[in-house]
């Protein structure tokens, strides 16, 4: 899948479909995120792990400083983030206010280059698809404790009895299957905060200021345009990796 779209990608007459693909996917899956989904009407995580590594790969070797911070301002931009989303420190008078004094000095225009909005995507790939895979696992995990703790203790009928049984051998299967999915493929794992990393090393351009190269104390005393626009899930992703890897004592 890389290699084919590496090609497609390669090619300016159909770089723009491609980047359409990716748009379109990451919008109908955007329910993902919610803490509550129908997995009846998103992808399944096989297929967004599968879209995550392709589009960390075609992220190999774009620098931090490519990726131009004031795309997340542009109306509209491959992202769709929605009026709603929750960013850094940044309410929304305040974008509206910053998006259009942008506008004003001609910040905003000009033509998006690839490695931008291929990373930034690429983050929100990795979002729906790290954040959901994680909370499902430990969903599943979670109820298939409870059954076994019930089913330990006694204190169901005898023909609730079965039906526990029967839901513990279904939810063994899924809990093989994730486990299966997310924990044993090292090369995800590692392609995974390799990537994690870029991001981590873009968050903090944004942070040092567009006269810096990396952050220095004292920080700014007002935070910087390029980092409060921030969406948030760009540091929660990066936390729920790093907090299930240490749970897990896998090493990548």
């Amino acid at each position: 899948m890389f290699k084919v779209l590496h090609s497609v990608l390669r090619c300016t007459e159909t770089r723009s479909k491609a980047l359409d693909f990716f748009q379109a996917t990451l919008s109908l899956n955007s329910r993902r995120a919610n803490l509550h989904v129908d997995r009846h009407v998103v992808s399944s995580d096989g297929f967004m792990l599968n879209l995550s590594v392709v589009m960390q790969k075609l992220c190999d070797k774009i620098k931090p400083s490519m990726v131009d911070p004031h795309y997340l301002y542009r109306p509209n931009s491959r992202l769709e983030l929605t009026s709603s989303e929750t960013r850094i420190c940044c309410s929304s008078k305040w974008f509206t206010d910053t998006q259009s004094q942008l506008e004003t000095r001609g910040v905003l225009s000009g033509q998006v280059k690839f490695p931008t909005e291929c990373f930034l995507m690429t983050v929100h790939c990795v979002h729906l698809t790290w954040t959901t895979a994680i909370r499902h696992l430990r969903e599943l995990r979670r109820e298939l404790y409870q059954i076994r703790r019930n089913l330990r203790l006694g204190n169901v009928p005898s023909q609730v009895s079965q039906q526990l049984k029967g839901r513990e051998s279904v939810l063994q299967k899924m809990v093989t299957n994730m486990e299966g999915l997310i924990l044993e493929d090292t090369e995800t794992l590692g392609l995974t905060m390799t990537f994690l990393c870029q991001l981590a090393r873009w968050l903090c351009l944004q942070l040092a200021g567009p006269d810096e190269e990396s952050p220095s104390l004292p920080l700014p005393e007002s935070v910087p345009v390029e980092f409060a626009v921030v969406p948030e899930f760009f540091l929660e992703v990066i936390a729920d990796f790093l907090i299930f890897a240490a749970q897990q004592e896998f090493v990548v």
